[in-house]
C-alpha cells in the first residue's frame, strides 16, 4: 500500500522520500531538506490523531522541549510545524541505522561489554533530557536507534498518556506507570532502561504474559528471573545493578540517570581491568624471555662482585690487633679430682711383683674355663695371693670396683694417677690409718710381668663395666707382738730411759 506522504513535499521545503519506521503517534520518514540539500528525518502525526487539538498541542510541546536539548545520544529536533494540508510534523537530524529491537531479534543477546556500553549511552541521553525537564515515559528498545559504531540515538521523547501506548510497549513500563500513576518521574525511565539492559543480555524481556493485565501485575509484584539462568559470563557487579534498576519501589532504584551512568561506568572499568590481567598472563615471546634472562644474570653477577668486594675490604689484619691492657691469659681448669692436669697425664701400670709393701696388689692373668678373667668368674686363679701379705693389703679382684686393667701382654694392672718426673709436688706420707681392704692411690713403679704368660683377651680395650660378685670373707690379720708401755719412758727433752 502506497503511503500518502511518500513523494510529497511538506511545507514547501521537505521532500518525503520513504518510511523509516512507525511509532505510536505516527510515522518517521527519510526526507531531504530542499533548500539545504541535506538529509533529515521527519516525523508526521497520524492524520487520525491530528484532528484532536489536545494531541496536537502535546505533540508541538514535545517538539519545543526536545529542540532545547542538544546531546549526541538524542535525535535532535531542527524544526517543527504544520502544513497547509493539515499535516503536523517534527523535523529531526538525519539518523541512519537499525533499531535496538530489530538488532536483538536478528542477532540474539549481546556480549556484556557491548550491552553495558549501549546502556551507558542511553543513560547519558536520559540525563540530558531530565536536566531539561523532559521525561520520556515510553522508553523501549524500539525507539533506540543504533548507528555506525553502535552510536545510540534516543527517539520519541515526549509527553504521552498511557492510553496512547500500544500493548507491546507495556513490556518496558514501570510498576507505577502500570498502576496508572500520572506523576511518573525520571525513575520510571530508569526502570525502562533496566528492562532494556536485561533484554540485551538475556535476549528477551524479563516479564511476559498473555494479556496486558497479567503483564502489568508481573511488573508490580514478581521479581525478574535471574540472569544466571541465561548466561554465566556476567561480571560480579552487573546483575545486582540491573536488579536495582528493576526495583518495584522507586525509592530503591537509582535516583537519577547520572547515578546509573556512574555505576555502569564502574562496571566498564572492571572489564578493562580483566583485559589487562589477561594480557599479563599472555606467554612472553622468545625475545623477551632472552632479555629477561640476560637482565637476571647481569643482576646476579653484579651482586656477586659486590659481595666479594665487601668481604675483601672488611678483612682484619692480625698484626693490627691490640691486646686489652686488663686482659689475662687463659688459665687451665683443674679437674674435679683436685689434681692438676700433669698428674692425670701419667698412668703407671702396676704388676703383682712391683707392689712390694704398698697398699695395692694386682693379680696375675688367669682366664677361667669360660674364657673370662677370674675377677668376672669369682674363682681365684693359681698363684694369686689368698691372704693379706705382711705389711700390706690385698685388693679383692672380685670387687666390682676393682681397679685391675689389662695391658697389651695380657697382664692385669692397677692404674693409678701419679705425678710426672721432676714434679715439685711433695708427697707426704699420710698419717691416717687406712682400713684393711680399702684401695688407696699409692704411686708404684712398674715391674716385670708375671712369669705365667697370660692368654690373650678378646679385646685390648679395658672393660669399664664391672660385674658384681660375692666378696670372700676377709682374712684375719697376723697377730703382732705387743710392746709393754712400762718398758720405756719418754722425758720432756725427747730422750728415752729405762724404767725399773
Amino acid at each position: 500500500m502506497l503511503d500518502q506522504f511518500s513523494g510529497q513535499t511538506l511545507a514547501d521545503k521537505y521532500r518525503i522520500d520513504s518510511v523509516m519506521r512507525e511509532t505510536d503517534l505516527g510515522k518517521v520518514y527519510h526526507a531531504t531538506h530542499l533548500l539545504m540539500d541535506k538529509a533529515v528525518a521527519v516525523k508526521i502525526l497520524s492524520p487520525a490523531l491530528a484532528v484532536d487539538e489536545n494531541i496536537v498541542k502535546r505533540f508541538s510541546s514535545e517538539a519545543r522541549s526536545i529542540s532545547n536539548i542538544s546531546h549526541p545520544n538524542i535525535l535532535n529536533v531542527t524544526d517543527f510545524g504544520s502544513d497547509t494540508s493539515g499535516a503536523v510534523y517534527i523535523v529531526f537530524e538525519d539518523a541512519d541505522g537499525e533499531t535496538l529491537k530489530n538488532t536483538i531479534e536478528q542477532n540474539g543477546s549481546f556480549a556484556p561489554e557491548r550491552a553495558v556500553n549501549l546502556a551507558k549511552q542511553i543513560a547519558a541521553g536520559l540525563s540530558a533530557a531530565h536536566a531539561k525537564g523532559v521525561i520520556h515515559r515510553n522508553l523501549n528498545s524500539n525507539n533506540i536507534l543504533l548507528g555506525a559504531n553502535d552510536e545510540v540515538k534516543i527517539l520519541d521523547l515526549g509527553v504521552i498518556e498511557r492510553g496512547e501506548i500500544s500493548s507491546q510497549k507495556i513490556d518496558y513500563l514501570s510498576p507505577e506507570q502500570c498502576a496508572d500513576v500520572s506523576d511518573a518521574d525520571e525513575r520510571s525511565d530508569i526502570y525502562s532502561l533496566g528492562v532494556i539492559l536485561y533484554e540485551m543480555l538475556a535476549g528477551e524481556v524479563p516479564f511476559k504474559a498473555e494479556n496486558s493485565s497479567d503483564l502489568m501485575l508481573k511488573h508490580a509484584q514478581e521479581p525478574p528471573p535471574p540472569l544466571s539462568a541465561f548466561r554465566q559470563d556476567l561480571p560480579a557487579g552487573l546483575e545486582p545493578l540491573i536488579l536495582q534498576t528493576l526495583a518495584k519501589n522507586p525509592e530503591m532504584r537509582h535516583q537519577s540517570a547520572a547515578e546509573l551512568f556512574d555505576d555502569l561506568n564502574r562496571v566498564s572499568r572492571s572489564f578493562a581491568d580483566s583485559e589487562a590481567a589477561a594480557a599479563l598472563k599472555t606467554p612472553t615471546s622468545n625475545n623477551n624471555l632472552w632479555k629477561t634472562a640476560f637482565v637476571v644474570l647481569a643482576g646476579i653477577s653484579l651482586l656477586s662482585i659486590g659481595l666479594i668486594w665487601a668481604t675483601s675490604v672488611k678483612q682484619t689484619n692480625p698484626s693490627t690487633l691490640q691486646a686489652d691492657s686488663n686482659s689475662q691469659p687463659v688459665q687451665p681448669l683443674n679437674p674435679a679430682t683436685g689434681m692438676n692436669e700433669q698428674g692425670l697425664a701419667t698412668i703407671v701400670p702396676v704388676t703383682q711383683g712391683s707392689m712390694g709393701n704398698s697398699n695395692a696388689i694386682s693379680a696375675p692373668e688367669t682366664l677361667g674355663n669360660d674364657g673370662n678373667p677370674y675377677w668376672q668368674t669369682g674363682k681365684v686363679p693359681p698363684g694369686a695371693p689368698e691372704q693379706i701379705p705382711p705389711g700390706g693389703q690385698y685388693y679383692d679382684p672380685n670387687n666390682p670396683n676393682s681397679p685391675f686393667m689389662r695391658d697389651e701382654t695380657g697382664n692385669y694392672y692397677i692404674m693409678v694417677p701419679t705425678t710426672t718426673p721432676n714434679s715439685n709436688v711433695n708427697t707426704q706420707p699420710s698419717t691416717t690409718k687406712t682400713p684393711k681392704g680399702t684401695p688407696t692411690n699409692t704411686i708404684v713403679q712398674p715391674t716385670p710381668a708375671a712369669t705365667e704368660t697370660p692368654k690373650p683377651q678378646l679385646s685390648p680395650t679395658p672393660d669399664t663395666k664391672t660385674t658384681p660378685v660375692k666378696t670372700p670373707p676377709p682374712t684375719k690379720p697376723t697377730p703382732q707382738p705387743k710392746t709393754s708401755p712400762s718398758s720405756t719412758k719418754t722425758t720432756t727433752s725427747g730422750k728415752t730411759q729405762d724404767s725399773d
